[in-house]
């Protein structure tokens, strides 16, 4: 019969998000808790017993008591499910960490946490290898002992870590990287890893479940947990990639005067979906913009920030263009003639140049919003 489970890590129970607002920060904190029943329902689905989380449950050593028991909860009600656990980089197994602490607090007993590197059946044809993390950085391969472990014939052989691959999200080689052949080396039919926050398969039954619920505007594809069917010892692993998050991160990047003007923008961005509200976006926008496209292009950012759970303008890129007339770009408002003169001082005193035209910047929004609240 085939064994099924699910695999995920990175949760970051308790990351503090603190560049985010009093109001947003607690929603992004609360999504992370919150994934925890959708990966249990997604386990449920699969008719799955067991769950493998491969590291960095919780994002810091110092999380108050109460962040430690409100996970314990959602796994302690999470019916018919074991949760194998490992500590990753971010929560180490210390003497002094958070899952000493854990323990004195109290452990469901459908939870299963392990400090050390070891052996464990979760059936009797099915061995699962852990390889929890010790300390913040390895200054080995944590997986290394996987090749010297005792082989059984007829049983399926599952990696559990935490940790870089060789080969892959750095460059070079490094201490305490993953050698990415450990699945054939130490006769694995599928190795579980955590600590890339986006899904991915490094080379055949290696696996990165990611984070499943998004952060920090990432380039990979987050937001996922793993459904693993394995026939027997040798098959090659079917996997399953099943959503998981609830928000969305996404990034957007534009270079005026590259073919991409104001309404290639508005177009781009008004076109990324329906459900803004349970996304947040970050744009980065450099390039050489007139005083009219640079205002009329903050007044439509602004605009479009209340749509959005969070907007993030990144136009420390965006530069005027000195050679556009600046009564026009300023609607011959009174303000022209000052611009007129701070223009002439970004040609005259290129040391000033970012403040001036920052001032420049400021004065045509002043001017565009004077003008709205005239009509």
């Amino acid at each position: 019969m085939a064994f099924r489970f699910l695999h995920t890590g990175d949760w970051h129970i308790g990351k503090p998000f603190g560049g985010f607002d009093d109001d947003t920060a607690p929603l992004l904190r609360r999504a992370r808790l919150d994934a925890i029943g959708r990966i249990a329902d997604a386990a449920r689905k699969l008719n799955a017993e067991h769950v493998l989380v491969a590291g960095d449950i919780y994002d810091q050593q110092t999380l108050p008591d109460k962040a430690l028991r409100e996970l314990m909860q959602r796994l302690r009600t999470a019916d018919g499910l074991i949760w194998h656990l490992i500590p990753g980089n971010h929560d180490p197994a210390r003497d002094d960490g958070v899952w000493l602490r854990l323990n004195a607090l109290g452990v469901p007993d459908n939870v299963r946490i392990y400090e050390t590197s070891q052996v464990v059946a979760l059936a009797p044809d099915v061995d699962l290898l852990v390889a929890p993390c010790t300390s913040h950085r390895s200054a080995t391969d944590p997986t290394g002992w996987m090749d010297r472990s005792p082989r059984r014939d007829g049983v399926i052989r599952i990696g559990l870590a935490h940790g870089p691959v060789q080969g892959f999200g750095s460059e070079g080689e490094a201490a305490g990287m993953i050698n990415q052949s450990r699945r054939q080396s130490a006769g694995l039919d599928y190795l579980a890893l955590g600590d890339w926050h986006g899904l991915k398969e490094v080379c055949p039954g290696v696996w990165y479940a990611g984070t499943p619920e998004p952060d920090q505007f990432p380039d990979n594809e987050p937001g996922f947990a793993l459904a693993v069917e394995l026939d027997g010892p040798g098959a090659a692993p079917r996997v399953e990639c099943i959503p998981i998050a609830t928000y969305r991160w996404i990034r957007k990047r534009y270079t005026f005067g590259q073919g991409v003007d104001l309404a290639a923008i508005r177009d781009g961005l008004l076109g990324i979906g329906k459900d803004v509200t349970h996304s947040l976006l970050r744009v980065d926008i450099s390039g050489e913009a007139s005083l009219r496209e640079d205002a009329e292009l903050r007044a439509f950012i602004e605009e479009l920030s209340a749509a959005y759970l969070h907007l993030e303008a990144r136009l420390e890129g965006l530069s005027l263009r000195l050679d556009d007339n600046v009564d026009a770009s300023s609607d011959g408002g009174p303000a022209a003639p000052v611009m007129a003169r701070l223009k002439a001082r970004m040609a005259d005193v290129p040391d000033e140049c970012a403040v001036t035209q920052r001032a420049l910047q400021l004065l045509a929004g002043y001017e565009r919003t004077t003008a709205r609240q005239v009509r």
